[in-house]
């Protein structure tokens, strides 16, 4: 039997240039769709563009290459499993991430997958492309792209996405999200919108808005779906976050509304602890039983971290 063991060989250097953001998508619809994908969850949830001036990239890394190896114990070697190749510009913005395949058959590296990324002179990603490889030659081909604009203050304001049409060789429209926000760059509001290929039209889809405390902590989000029948937004659900006196991220409540009482009802809640210095060093996640009206311990995530506030697991 073949026991397998993974080994990472990781190519890094060292440069002036910057250090580009790795991705390690288990899923392209993920990365096309973002939050509307998987709505649920807060760690997609995004209220500020946050992206890094070129002046922010001096003295960082950039990863080049990842080599994963699978231990072979009938022939006690190490084999070529996967790779991941990682290329930037001249200011240290990723422009690509290639995912390789070892093929056995022909002892080379096959085209997987690649997504390809596009920035402005302010190093804010204008456009992300994804394209599927053909193991067995050096072709590739479209399947998705997002586009991205910005405002003055370089918040991103629309996101559109294109599907790749085979049969006529043109990007088609798919959706598009807008993103609104205040005079200190809070975000309000986000808009997402999907293409009637019938109307030739945008059709509501749905919409967060979100809102913040006097210190400019996050507090809420409502999210609504749009109801086609009444020409309307049906509220969904919403989160409610806590924070203590020193600003820490206490907890997050997700409630769902029930139309059959009109009614919010407990869903599920995260709740965090801090140490003395400031370092997280607990996630308690629980859900809501309706049967017994209690909290049920869901599961506990637990963070170390060592003299100089490095995280060590």
């Amino acid at each position: 039997m073949k026991r397998r063991i993974t080994l990472f060989i990781i190519a890094l250097f060292i440069t002036t240039l910057g250090f580009a953001q790795q991705t390690d998508i288990p899923h392209h619809l993920l990365a096309k769709y973002g939050e509307d994908y998987f709505p649920t969850d807060e760690e997609f949830e995004h209220f500020h563009s946050g992206n890094n001036s070129k002046g922010d990239l001096n003295n960082k890394q950039t990863l080049d290459d990842k080599i994963q190896y699978d231990w072979d114990a009938s022939t006690s070697q190490w084999t070529n499993n996967m790779q991941y190749d990682y290329t930037y510009d001249a200011d240290g913005n990723q422009t690509s991430e290639t995912f390789l395949i070892w093929d056995f058959s022909t002892s080379q590296w096959g085209n997987h997958w690649k997504f390809e990324y596009t920035h402005d002179s302010n190093g804010n990603l204008t456009t992300e492309s994804f394209l599927i490889g053909n193991e067995s030659s050096a072709n590739w081909t479209n399947d998705w792209k997002k586009e991205f604009t910005y405002d003055a203050d370089e918040n991103l304001t629309f996101t559109f996405g294109y599907d790749w049409d085979e049969n006529t060789g043109q990007w088609t429209n798919d959706w598009k999200s807008e993103h609104t926000y205040d005079a200190i760059g809070n975000k309000l509001s986000d808009f997402r919108y999907n293409w009637d290929d019938f109307t030739n039209q945008w059709t509501n889809s749905w919409k967060s808005e979100y809102t913040y405390d006097t210190g400019g902590n996050h507090t809420s989000t409502f999210r609504y779906n749009w109801d086609d029948s009444n020409s309307q937004w049906i509220v969904y659900w919403k989160k409610e976050y806590i924070y203590d006196s020193n600003g820490n991220h206490t907890s997050t409540f997700r409630y769902n509304w029930d139309e059959s009482t009109n009614q919010w009802t407990n869903y599920w809640k995260f709740e965090y602890t801090y140490d003395t210095d400031g370092n997280h060093t607990s996630s308690i996640y629980s859900t809501w039983d309706d049967s017994t009206g209690q909290w049920i311990y869901f599961g506990n995530y637990e963070y170390t971290y060592d003299a100089n506030g490095n995280l060590v697991y």
